[in-house]
């Protein structure tokens, strides 16, 4: 009985001890930035928490090459998840004059959707003019819960489709057109009475 509960014990400061090697509490310098890797695994995505009043700057990166594939902003307190490859990491750039606190956890996920074909990329805003969070699936690159009265930069394929998260299930809110105007504010709630 007592190699039992001695066993149990074991795996379950292992399971404990492993989801913790998951996440990382990250200290970014002012005007300074880190990347961020996943850890060894089957992890595909990270979600991020920005724990300061500051908001952040991130930046999809090829780990090959350092060039920027992708990116957004990251508003005080916001959170996101991001989808990653082994080849890809994360650096994130804190603009601001104080030193800046990021909760970063690796997850496993299970969506397989095929990424958008590689077209152009184009800079924009998600902009939420509402007092209500809204919050979007943006398929292999993150999952964003904008912020009331928030804005988010993004930066996305011609091609890469914009989906509401409704409870478990999504809409199609927006697919990026390749007449969208690099830095273009896009009104999300506007977007949502559209919508409905």
């Amino acid at each position: 009985m007592k190699s039992t509960n001695i066993l149990a014990t074991s795996l379950f400061l292992l399971s404990f001890l492993s989801n913790v090697q998951a996440q990382e509490r990250l200290e970014i310098p002012a005007q300074d930035s880190i990347v961020y890797i996943l850890p060894e695994g089957d992890y595909n995505s990270v979600s991020l928490h920005n724990k300061s009043d500051k908001e952040l700057r991130v930046q999809i990166i090829n780990l090959e090459n350092s060039k920027e594939t992708g990116g957004f902003g990251l508003a005080a307190q916001g959170k996101v998840a991001v989808a990653l490859n082994p080849k890809k990491g994360l650096r994130l750039l804190n603009p601001s004059a104080d030193e800046v606190r990021v909760l970063c956890r690796a997850q496993k996920q299970t969506e397989t959707t095929p990424p958008p074909p590689n077209l152009k990329q184009i800079d924009f805003t998600l902009v939420n003019s509402s007092a209500k969070s809204i919050p979007l699936i943006i398929p292999n690159v993150m999952n964003p819960n904008l912020s009331p009265f928030s804005k988010s930069g993004v930066r996305l394929a011609v091609g890469q489709k914009i989906y509401l998260k409704k409870g478990i299930s999504r809409k199609l809110l927006f697919e990026v057109p390749d007449s969208l105007s690099n830095g273009t504010q896009l009104d999300v709630p506007a977007l949502l009475k559209i919508l409905q």
